[in-house]
């Protein structure tokens, strides 16, 4: 038997060989345990640039460990951290083992790195403005070298940025851009115009009235209108270019205004009734262009009646300004001659219908007059005008009075026949109306009287009575003076 243990080494070899009829001796020697030849292979690594290390891993390319054997040591690179090839290199032992070490390298490859050029723009005539990028993927701390650039040229257009940005641990991928000349920011502004119909038109100018033109610059094209001689607005048009410039129109009118003129209404009348003359004008400031005329026409406020009627005008030309001064078309009074019939009546009656006749002229179809006749007021015999309030005011009226006449009413009297004995005082004397009668309230004055005298006999009865208005026929009679009775004895 040996001595125990299985590690690499020598172990004595023991023996309990025995014969009881033999004296044994016994001459040792080892049983040696060998170094188990192992060979390990690094296995070959990479990372990118600025990557941590990725763990170096082995392989056992030939032998194998034994059951619950392992390594010590370990796997470890050559320093550095730029691009390159790193020996890999090993401390891996066991005392047990006779080890073969392959070696490998850990390999640093270029960082893909995108740049990306900044599109810039500028003004035609600025400055160019600084070229910038950005970059995705630079590890911090390292630049580049290098810079951006562009192509020549200082006209509006798209001007390539190129890259010579470089770093050697940097695989580049350079995405370009352009600077771009925009054109340069250039208001224009029409002045505007105007004329007055007819005129020739005014030369069309403009202002640059926000931006500049670059030194020896100028503008093509030029200024023009929209067609037309009639009054209105004309767009002024431009075709102002410069291939440099970004050119914004203000556009303004051509205004074409109207042209004075005053036209004056001629005053016209007639009398009512009659037929309206025609209406006329006179051009008393301006002229008409040649060619021109006025539509529409004169007329006058409506109405037929006496009175001042404006006479308007729609008299127009959408090429000018008409100051339109009006006069009047004038409806005068028509005459009439009323003549009142002459009344009469007799002193208390009603009076007759006031009546009247036109003498002279005559009413238009349709009309009347407004207003009476009447007559002085009073009820006694005697001469009362008739007077008139009779009117139409289309009409002058001249108007001839006649008279209301009041004739007496007749009234006949008579006297009642009286008598008396001589000696005697005289009865009273009375009469009768027998023709005729007192109007209310009517009275007689004066009386009745008898002739002188008082010796038997006829005595005519005389009469004072009176009114007025009354033609009297006054009937007599007498008063009788009788013989007085006497008896003689």
């Amino acid at each position: 038997s040996r001595a125990t243990g299985e590690s690499v080494g020598k172990y004595a070899i023991s023996s309990t060989l025995d014969n009881s009829n033999y004296e044994i001796t016994y001459v040792g020697a080892d049983l040696t345990i060998g170094k188990k030849a192992l060979t390990i292979t690094a296995d070959a690594k990479s990372k990118v640039y600025g990557q941590v290390d990725p763990s170096l891993t082995y392989q056992i390319t030939s032998g194998a460990l034994e059951t619950g054997d392992s390594l010590s040591g370990s796997l470890s690179r050559a320093t550095g951290e730029t691009v390159g090839a790193y020996a890999i290199t090993s401390t891996l032992d066991n005392s047990n083992y006779e080890i073969t070490y392959v070696p490998a390298d850990l390999t640093i490859t270029k960082k893909t790195v995108t740049i990306t050029a900044d599109a810039k723009n500028k003004v035609y005539g600025q400055a160019d403005p600084e070229l910038t990028y950005k970059v995705v993927g630079l590890k911090d701390g390292d630049s580049l070298t290098g810079g951006l650039s562009r192509a020549t040229g200082e006209t509006v257009g798209a001007y390539a940025i190129t890259s010579t940005l470089d770093n050697s641990n940097y695989e580049i991928t350079y995405v370009g851009a352009d600077l771009t000349i925009g054109k340069k920011a250039l208001t224009i502004t029409a002045d505007a115009k105007s004329k007055v119909y007819g005129q020739t038109d005014p030369t069309l100018t403009y202002q640059i009235t926000s931006g500049t033109l670059e030194l020896g610059d100028s503008l093509g094209g030029s200024l023009g209108r929209e067609t037309g001689e009639n009054v209105g607005t004309y767009g002024i048009t431009s075709t102002l270019d410069n291939s440099n410039y970004e050119i914004t129109y203000v556009s303004a009118d051509l205004t074409i205004g109207k042209k004075a003129l005053t036209i004056t209404a001629d005053a016209k009348s007639k009398v009512y009734g009659q037929v309206d003359p025609s209406l006329t004008y006179q051009i008393t400031s301006g002229t008409l262009e040649t060619g021109d005329s006025l539509s529409g026409s004169l007329g006058r406020e409506t109405g037929e009646n006496v009175g001042t009627y404006g006479i308007t005008s729609t008299l127009a030309n959408s090429n000018y300004e008409i100051t339109y001064v009006s006069a009047d078309l004038t409806i005068g009074k028509k005459a009439l001659t009323i003549t009142a019939d002459a009344k009469s009546k007799v002193y208390g009656q009603t009076d007759p219908t006031l009546t009247y006749q036109i003498t002279s002229g005559a009413l238009e179809t349709g009309d009347s007059l407004s207003g009476s006749l009447s007559r002085l007021t009073g009820e006694s015999v005697g001469k009362y005008g008739i007077t008139s309030t009779l009117a139409n005011s289309n009409y002058e009226i001249t108007y001839v009075g006649a008279d209301l006449t009041i004739g007496k009413k007749a009234l006949t009297i008579a006297a009642d026949a009286k008598s008396k004995a001589y000696g005697s005082s005289d009865p009273a004397l009375t009469y009768q109306i027998t023709s005729g009668a007192l109007e209310t309230g009517d009275s007689l004055s004066g009386s009745l009287s008898r002739a002188t005298g008082e010796s038997v006999g006829k005595y005519a009865i005389s009469s004072t009575l009176d009114n007025s208005n009354y033609e009297i026929t006054y009937v007599g009679a007498d008063l009788t003076i009788g013989k007085k009775a006497l008896t003689i004895t």
